[in-house]
């Protein structure tokens, strides 16, 4: 009994023993299992990106519309002639003054042939009352006849009927072509500056030489302005500062963002709630009504180092980049932020320009 427990207890031990060694983990390994990342970076998954060196800034948008100076453009069309131009580039012209016409030799002609026959009318008419008056006193002096003299009064009242009708026919048809006569001059719509003058569009020779039919002559839409007129003011953006809550200094410049181009404007305040951006230039891209932004910087770092925000990750009070180790694993690499803004994320240390990190 005594040897049967002792050969139990043994073979107890024995498999106790060979159990432990079996599953036994060194301490070591378990440490370094727990430090191992997952492998879960895929170049299918994840993307590299480069430290960067640029500017983070912090700003807020300001809604504005894009207004030119008061200008007043001249076009011709397809058909349109030019008869006279009155002005030159440079010239200072007043609200109604006439600055080109159109030629219509026809329509000039009627209006000389009514002329003349409203002159001819008229003096017809002159003619016929002074006649009445005469036989009239012809009349009396021979017969004194009152019913003669009704008579003669009469006819030549008739006469002269007949010619104001006629007149007063010619003057409406006159009327009517010194209109569309009217219609054949263009006249200054604003006190300005003649800016532009192409000369090309007043060689006829030039411009139809080698015309080709009805929609052959400008046909790309360009080159048909003949005259531009300018009231003088400058081109601005305009907007209203109430959404943001800030007061822009009048006179301070600011940049306004346009179709993905800059514009370095002047502050001019309209009134209290309605700001201008002053452009110093007009920029023949900027049609009017274009819409856009301007930049209202709160804060800015120039020259610095960034990342975008989502290559940088929170991790306690600690912020990390993950950066690849060369075998297919995520590294954390721990970095001193600044100032985040507009989808950047300053660098102040613990990264080089030209560093990759992963980001997704």
């Amino acid at each position: 009994m005594n040897k049967r427990y002792k050969a139990v207890m043994c073979g107890i031990l024995t498999l106790t023993s060979i159990t432990f060694t079996g599953c036994g983990i060194f301490p070591e390994e378990e440490i370094f299992e727990t430090a191992t990342i997952v492998k879960e970076y895929e170049k299918k998954e994840f993307s590299m990106v480069k430290v960067q060196r640029g500017d983070v800034c912090d700003y807020k948008r300001i809604a504005c519309i894009y207004s030119q100076s008061n200008t007043q453009d001249i076009e011709l069309g397809t058909w349109d002639i030019v008869s006279k131009i009155y002005v030159k580039k440079g010239d200072k012209v007043k609200k109604g003054d006439v600055l080109i016409t159109f030629s219509d030799d026809e329509l000039e002609r009627q209006i000389e042939d009514y002329k003349y026959e409203i002159s001819v009318k008229e003096a017809l008419i002159r003619h016929a009352r002074k006649n009445k008056e005469l036989e009239i006193e012809k009349q009396k002096i021979i017969l004194d006849d009152k019913s003669s003299i009704h008579a003669i009064e009469e006819a030549y009242n008739a006469e002269i009927s007949g010619y104001q009708s006629d007149l007063e026919l010619i003057k409406l048809k006159l009327e009517q072509a010194e209109a569309n006569n009217e219609a054949s001059k263009v006249r200054a719509e604003m006190d300005g500056t003649v800016t532009l003058i192409n000369n090309s569009l007043l060689n006829n020779e030039t411009r139809f030489g080698d015309w080709g039919g009805p929609g052959s002559f400008n046909s790309d839409g360009k080159n048909n302005r003949l005259m531009t007129i300018s009231d003088g003011s400058k081109p601005r953006f305009t907007g209203s500062i109430d959404s943001i809550g800030v007061q822009l200094e009048e006179g301070s410049r600011i940049d306004v963002i346009c179709n993905n181009n800059t514009y370095a404007a002047t502050v001019k305040y309209k009134d209290k709630d309605t700001v201008y951006f002053m452009l110093d230039d007009m920029h023949d891209e900027l049609g009017e009504g274009a819409t856009a932004y301007a930049r209202y910087v709160v804060s800015e770092k120039k020259d610095v180092l960034y990342l975008p925000v989502s290559a940088v990750t929170s991790m306690g009070e600690d912020n990390i980049v993950y950066m690849d180790d060369g075998n297919g694993f995520k590294q954390p690499v721990k970095v001193q932020t600044g100032l985040t803004a507009d989808n950047r994320t300053e660098i102040v240390s613990g990264l080089q320009e030209g560093d990759s990190v992963i980001v997704r």
